[in-house]
C-alpha cells in the first residue's frame, strides 16, 4: 500500500499533460482554419469586387483598388495575417501565369491580382480576374502554416 501512494499523482500528471497537448492542438487547428476561412473570404470579396464594373464609367477597378478592398477585408476579420498597403499608384504584384491555368503558386506572402484570359472553343477568349493570397501564419508552439487561396471570376465587361 505504501508503494502506491504517489502513483495516482503521477498518473494524473501524465494524463493531464496529454490532455493539455491535445487541447493546444485543437486550439491551433481552429486558429489555422479560421485564418484560412478569413483569407478565402477576402479573396472571394476581392475577386467579386474586381469583376463588377463601376456604374458611372462601366470600367473595372484597378488592381490597386482591388488589393485595397482585399486588405480591408483581411484587416477587419479574425485573420492573424497583416496586409500590405496599396495606394492608387502602388499596384499589387501579379503572377506570370494564372494559377488556375496551370501556373505556380506565389512564393512570397502578398496579395496578387492578375488579369487572365482563357481561349473558348468558338475562337473567342474570356477575360477573368484571379486573386491569389499567400500568407504565413505563426502560431504559438506550432510550426508556421503557409496558407494559400486562389479565386477567379469572369469579368462582367466581356
Amino acid at each position: 500500500m505504501k508503494n502506491e501512494q504517489g502513483a495516482t499523482i503521477v498518473e494524473a500528471a501524465l494524463v493531464l499533460s496529454l490532455l493539455f497537448l491535445l487541447f493546444l492542438g485543437i486550439l491551433g487547428f481552429g486558429i489555422g482554419l479560421a485564418n484560412y476561412a478569413a483569407i478565402s473570404h477576402a479573396a472571394r470579396e476581392g475577386a467579386r469586387f474586381a469583376v463588377a464594373p463601376y456604374s458611372p464609367t462601366n470600367a473595372l477597378p484597378t488592381p490597386a483598388t482591388v488589393a485595397q478592398k482585399i486588405c480591408a477585408e483581411l484587416n477587419s476579420g479574425f485573420a492573424l495575417v497583416s496586409c500590405s498597403t496599396y495606394t492608387g499608384t502602388t499596384a499589387p504584384p501579379t503572377v506570370s501565369t494564372c494559377v488556375l491555368s496551370g501556373g505556380t503558386i506565389p512564393a512570397t506572402n502578398d496579395v496578387y491580382v492578375t488579369q487572365c484570359s482563357v481561349a473558348e472553343p468558338n475562337n473567342t477568349t474570356v477575360a477573368y480576374t484571379e486573386v491569389d493570397i499567400r500568407k504565413d501564419v505563426k502560431l504559438p508552439m506550432i510550426p508556421k502554416l503557409s496558407l494559400h487561396t486562389s479565386v477567379a471570376m469572369r469579368n462582367e465587361t466581356n
